[in-house]
């Protein structure tokens, strides 16, 4: 079911896309608690119960591109790394450069040295840019 979902996201993202194949992308990556009051729903570091889902937003044509569902006692910095794979794995193949911008959860060894070596292996992709 949910590999279903990626592949119509994906060709969503080439259906906005098709007029003007874009060559780069930014890569919002961030974190967000919502409020929940289900009783499953585990406490957020705000001391109240919810979620904490991230999402993988490209600024340059207003898409989410990726996503990940979590439980609100989930640290922001778990598992970036695979959702911007996801999202950087989502682009249309036209682009060629890849910026990413997050906050301070994306201060991971994983993520960074994942970055650095990308940049090595292909200049086109920017390491993640100043918290915002």
């Amino acid at each position: 079911m949910l590999q279903g979902l990626g592949v119509v996201q994906k060709e969503l993202i080439g259906k906005a896309t098709r007029e003007e194949p874009p060559w780069k992308a930014t890569i919002d990556l961030d974190a967000t608690v919502i409020e929940s009051h289900k009783r499953e729903a585990y406490y957020t570091y705000l001391g109240k119960r919810g979620y904490q889902p991230v999402v993988a937003y490209w600024a340059d044509q207003d898409l989410i591109v990726a996503d990940k569902f979590r439980d609100g006692n989930v640290p922001a910095g778990m598992n970036l790394l695979s959702v911007l794979k996801e999202a950087i794995g989502a682009l249309p193949r036209t682009v060629r450069l890849v910026r990413v911008r997050s906050d301070s959860a994306a201060y991971v060894h994983e993520l960074l040295d994942w970055c650095r070596k990308k940049c090595l292996e292909d200049p086109g992709l920017s390491l993640p840019s100043a918290p915002i």
